[in-house]
């Protein structure tokens, strides 16, 4: 993916992405618990690229790699919490990090990441769809 070409929909991707992030919690989990989520579908997007398992969706990936290297259950995967699932990929989070193709668009996730956490430009994922709650 050229980001000059695409900086608007990976924008859109990254909302997409801290949007997801806190789809599991009724109130705000705090920004360790977010921004562990948030990092987890990057990571389940890299996975999704680099198997080419183009249709599933990044959390199914996460899934499927902790499945394909633990032989877990799905039900088992499902009931981790999202630190124990970050230590269950450690060994993918290492690959992640090291994938040269992906450096400049992990780096721009974390910068995404601080503009939707701003209090005053970014993203309330805990109140209703209206101007106030989008980034401009």
């Amino acid at each position: 993916m050229d980001l000059i070409e695409n900086q608007d929909m990976f924008e859109k991707q990254c909302k997409r992405f801290y949007m997801q992030a806190a789809e599991p919690y009724s109130e705000y989990p705090g920004m360790e618990v977010m921004h562990l989520c948030y990092r987890l579908l990057w990571l389940g997007e890299w996975l999704r690229e680099t198997n080419n398992w183009v249709h599933i969706h990044p959390k199914e990936a996460l899934t499927f790699a902790l499945i394909k290297q633990h032989r877990w259950k799905p039900q088992d995967v499902e009931a981790l919490t999202p630190k124990e699932m970050s230590l269950a990929l450690t060994d993918y989070w290492a690959s992640f990090h090291s994938d040269l193709k992906w450096k400049d668009r992990y780096r721009i996730t974390e910068k995404q990441l601080d503009v939707l956490d701003d209090p005053f430009r970014g993203m309330n994922a805990w109140c209703e769809p209206s101007p106030e709650c989008l980034v401009s």
